[in-house]
């Protein structure tokens, strides 16, 4: 009998024991921290980043990331974004996520940093000649939005008249690739392009010598650069581009932008976090270039239920 309640006590005991084990195990221990991800991006406080922003900040809750958004103001060239990335890695933070400015400039210091560091692009890429990345990518399908917004173009163009365009490129580095195809898809159409210049400045200086019929802004600054110069001229060309802030939306559904393409922003800021953050928790984890998607809104689309979605992404 005393045999049997001695051996009934060593279960309970050993039971009692692995509970505890278990328990234990399944909770954090003190000294467990959230990763660090720092995201730097030109002008962050700019307006065309609020859907990116809220696409970070749903991935580094959902992955217990604890996301520092670097505050930048406009950005002249990458030296003060490699000075930027420099800091917040030597301010240990675990990772960089990074929007480039100028991707030929950029390409040496991103294909050595990120052998010793987690960066990830947003974007763009930089061109590398590497066989094997040690970085991921995050951008928008450029090549295919200069072709919608081409397309675009030329259906909105009035029939029998002649006709031209302008086109404003902006100066960040995915433009590049979104004017070489939209230019392309215009002249395998036989549409003329009457100039192409970096600035609204330039263009208003080359609309008072070279009219054209319509406007074509290749990123978001522009584009709401261009809606408020035509507000209250009905003699202004229409403004087609790629736009992504809520006074570009407003802008359109006032009829200042007769279409623009919207970008995924919101999808790039959270693939772009989960990435790096299941990448940081697993280093096999490969960090895949990814590419998103985009949307050809116009006024008589936008209030479609996928638009409102993408507009208004709901974030849990």
């Amino acid at each position: 009998m005393k045999k049997n309640k001695f051996f009934i006590i060593i279960i309970a005991a050993l039971v009692t024991s692995l509970c505890i084990l278990i328990t234990m195990e399944n909770q954090p221990t003190a000294t467990e921290t959230a990763k660090q991800i720092s995201v730097i991006v030109n002008d962050s406080t700019s307006a065309r980043w609020t859907r990116f922003r809220a696409g970070l900040e749903q991935a580094a809750k959902d992955y217990n990331i604890n996301l520092n958004y670097v505050t930048t103001t406009k950005l002249d060239d990458f030296e003060q974004e490699k000075e930027a990335v420099d800091k917040e890695i030597s301010n240990g933070s675990d990772a960089v996520i990074l929007q480039l400015i100028n991707g030929a400039d950029a390409k040496d210091y991103i294909s050595s940093i990120s052998k010793k560091s987690t960066i990830a692009l947003v974007e763009t890429d930089v061109k590398s000649p590497e066989a094997v990345k040690s970085y991921g990518v995050t951008q928008a399908d450029n090549a295919g939005i200069g072709t919608a917004l081409a397309q675009m173009v030329i259906d909105g163009l009035p029939k029998d008249t002649s006709v031209s365009v302008g086109i404003i490129t902006g100066d960040e580095a995915a433009m590049s690739i979104r004017n070489q195809t939209l230019q392309k898809f215009f002249q395998e159409k036989n549409i003329p392009i009457a100039w192409c210049v970096q600035t609204l400045e330039e263009a208003e200086e080359k609309q008072s010598i070279s009219p054209v019929s319509s406007f074509v802004a290749l990123d978001n600054e522009t584009l709401e650069g261009l809606a408020e110069a035509s507000k209250d001229n009905t003699e202004r060309p229409k403004v087609y581009g790629v736009g992504c802030s809520d006074k570009s939306i407003y802008d359109l559904d006032n009829g200042k932008i007769a279409g623009m393409i919207v970008p995924n922003e919101y999808t790039m800021g959270y693939v772009s976090l989960s990435k790096v953050a299941i990448h940081l928790s697993n280093h096999l984890a490969k960090m895949e270039d990814t590419t998103v998607n985009y949307f050809t809104v116009t006024k008589e689309n936008l209030y479609s239920t996928e638009n409102q979605k993408m507009i208004f992404p709901i974030v849990g």
